[in-house]
């Protein structure tokens, strides 16, 4: 029996968010005799989906956090790593700020490198870490052989517009298990009556309780709305650092009866069907693999200009201003009310976003890249 490929993926941690999710999905939907995902994280703590990536037959190595005091430790861990682990060919990195430190020690020790944008940011922030962040971004362009993106924005904003017409860029489309999310009015009823949601107009969101996600003002969007339906009920999936500030805000609004905090959920779908709308106030994206499974679902969604057009399958899908007032937003949000859910799987599919087209076109990837390797 041939022995798999294991390609290296480095994130910060594997836990539920975005990235993180849609590699998992590839990562399930792969022919692991063929292929096998390693991971490197820089968090000792174990993650959500650890254990999962073990009984899937990956390994999870951790390397020390880089630190101003620990530079020359940092690109010694990685020396030390390459050296101790010969047989990996392939580096395939999640992480901006310090991709361009270890991609390039990967190149040294003979590794094909690639860098994965899974973002935009606009540039506003000038704190003094994120200008060093994007100080070390710089040359991943240049860096890495490769070049992935969940979208052509995220492409420019991580490696520069010209990285559009370079043969070593390739759109990753964040797809998802198209199967799993389609609209099932059975599930729906069941999951509405568990929560107690029955008769009510359920508002969701997906997604970590980060600054970019902008919870702050999907809070807000929502007090206007509960004033316009007090039927308005709003669910929110998932955790993050500003998971107690934005439960003060609830209850500081007074609302504690009105929203649930769902947690992190390890099946997504069953929140997604009893959702009447999907709303996403983001201040950057990339391309969120929340939406794409909100439109599988069949649920209408109201997103931020933010959020990258290439997102939008079917035309239930609004953009909003990020700075439109929260009536705005709420008057929006209304108009689906009466919406009648359908069963769209079939257009995520066309569009490109099914996890089943886009996992075969990765293994033949990364195989490919091997045989390149052998050969030259």
């Amino acid at each position: 029996m041939e022995t798999p490929v294991r390609v290296l993926q480095v994130f910060n941690q594997m836990n539920r968010a975005g990235a993180e999710t849609m590699l998992m999905n590839l990562y399930r939907n792969m022919d692991q005799s063929r292929i096998q995902f390693d991971f490197i994280v820089f968090e000792k703590a174990e993650g959500m989906l650890d254990q999962e990536i073990r009984e899937l037959g990956g390994h999870i190595h951790y390397i020390p956090k880089l630190s101003f005091k620990s530079v020359w430790s940092y690109i010694k861990s990685w020396d030390d790593f390459f050296n101790e682990n010969r047989g990996y060919k392939i580096i395939h990195s999640h992480i901006r700020s310090t991709a361009s430190i270890y991609l390039y020690r990967a190149k040294k020790h003979g590794l094909i490198t690639i860098a994965h944008s899974h973002s935009t940011v606009e540039g506003k922030d000038k704190k003094i870490h994120y200008i060093i962040k994007r100080i070390l971004e710089l040359p991943l362009g240049k860096i890495a052989d490769y070049h992935f993106a969940c979208s052509d924005a995220a492409a420019k904003w991580l490696f520069g517009s010209g990285i559009l017409q370079s043969r070593s860029y390739h759109l990753l489309k964040n797809a998802i298990d198209s199967e799993t999310f389609r609209y099932n009015p059975e599930k729906e009823k069941q999951m509405k009556e568990i929560w107690k949601m029955s008769g009510k107009f359920v508002i969701g969101h997906v997604g970590r309780f980060s600054t970019p996600k902008n919870h702050k003002k999907l809070i807000d969007i929502f007090e206007t709305l509960v004033q316009m339906d007090d039927t308005s009920r709003l669910v929110l999936v998932g955790d993050g650092e500003l998971k107690k500030n934005i439960e003060k805000q609830v209850r500081e609004k007074r609302l504690e009866n009105k929203v649930v905090f769902a947690g992190m959920q390890k099946d997504v779908s069953g929140f997604m069907q009893m959702m009447d709308v999907f709303v996403m106030p983001s201040l950057y994206e990339g391309l969120p693999v929340s939406a794409i499974e909100a439109q599988a679902a069949g649920i209408p969604c109201i997103l931020s200009d933010a959020v990258t057009e290439e997102v939008i399958v079917n035309d239930s899908v609004k953009r909003l201003p990020i700075g439109a007032s929260t009536q705005i937003w709420a008057e929006e949000i209304l108009k689906y009310k009466s919406w009648k859910k359908t069963d769209t799987q079939k257009l995520i599919v066309e569009s490109g976003y099914d996890i089943k087209d886009t996992s075969k076109w990765l293994t033949e990837f990364y195989l490919s890249l091997l045989n390149s390797c052998q050969t030259s």
